[in-house]
This record gives structure tokens, sequence and C-alpha cells, in this order.
């Protein structure tokens, strides 16, 4: 069986999927191909992925700062919790 597409977008990143969209509200039937995961580089391996390991450290650094201001406690990172965390992501 041959399936025939009006359009072939290459990469399920962000501009990919914009490029899809537009053009299926233009009526256009679109493939999307993707080599890797869904969602490009910034979901998967850049951007938010960094923003999750970046963000406990800087709530960390927080809450050390803000210790001779009335919060009490010594904040600290489970890595590997973390980890598992950025990798489910």
């Amino acid at each position: 069986m041959t399936e025939q597409y009006d359009v072939v977008v290459i990469g399920g990143g962000p501009v990919g999927n914009a490029m899809a969209s537009g053009l299926q509200a233009q009526g256009k039937s679109v493939l999307i191909v993707e080599v890797d995961l869904w969602g490009g580089t910034c979901p998967n391996r850049g951007c938010d992925p960094k923003r999750i390991l970046l963000s406990a450290v800087e709530a960390q650094q927080a809450a050390q700062h803000l210790q001779h201001q009335g919060l009490t406690g010594t904040p600290t990172i489970d890595w590997p919790a973390l980890m598992a965390h950025k990798r489910g992501y």
C-alpha cells in the first residue's frame, strides 16, 4: 500500500510541528519524519533538561541565602532522583 502526501516535513521539533500544523490548516496532507525523539533538541537534550537541573541548584542556593532571614533547614539535592526526573521528562 502506497500513501501519498502533499508535503513531507523533515524534523519533529518546534519548527517542523509549526510548519506541519500550518500546512494542515491549509488543507494539505502532511507527513512528519523524525529520526530521533519527538520534539527536537530543546525538550529532549537541550533547554528543558538543563532547566530542570539548573532550577534545583538555584532553589538550593536561594534557600541557603535565606537561612539568615528566617528560613531554617539545609536543603540538599538528591542527584539520582533529580537525574531520573530529568531523564523521564
